[in-house]
């Protein structure tokens, strides 16, 4: 009975016809993820590559860069005042190492990645 009830059902029917549309539209495009052929996947596949080599070249030297994300709610309101929320002595030694690396001074202040820093790693992965 119930099934009777779904074959006779004009709204069921409706909703199989505009499947069966769309599923049509759908056919010979490329699904999201996929690649049309195998030279743009390794191109993808480089870019993603060289882009982790360098973060995680950035992330063992400038590890200060990414103090921001353990802030606590003190913290975010200290940086909010444009004050740094890190000791004096950490950033001193901090700055010390980037004067060596030939980096900017890092102040504390602003949260992010610095342009520099990041260019840096790329030149020294020969990018």
């Amino acid at each position: 009975m119930l099934y009777n009830f779904l074959v006779n059902n004009k709204c069921l029917e409706k909703i199989l016809n505009r499947f069966k549309k769309e599923e049509k539209a759908l056919a010979g495009t490329p699904a999201e993820g996929l690649f049309n052929s195998a030279k743009e996947q390794t191109a993808r596949s480089l870019k993603e590559d060289i882009y982790l080599s360098v973060r995680n070249l950035h992330m063992e030297l400038f590890l200060e860069e990414y103090s921001f994300m353990m802030d606590s709610h003190a913290d975010l309101k200290i940086r909010s005042l444009n004050q740094s929320p890190l000791s004096e002595d950490y950033l001193n030694l901090v700055n010390r190492r980037r004067a060596i690396l030939g980096a900017s001074q890092f102040d504390g202040v602003v949260s992010g990645i610095c342009d520099d820093t990041w260019q840096f790693c790329r030149d020294k992965l020969g990018l």
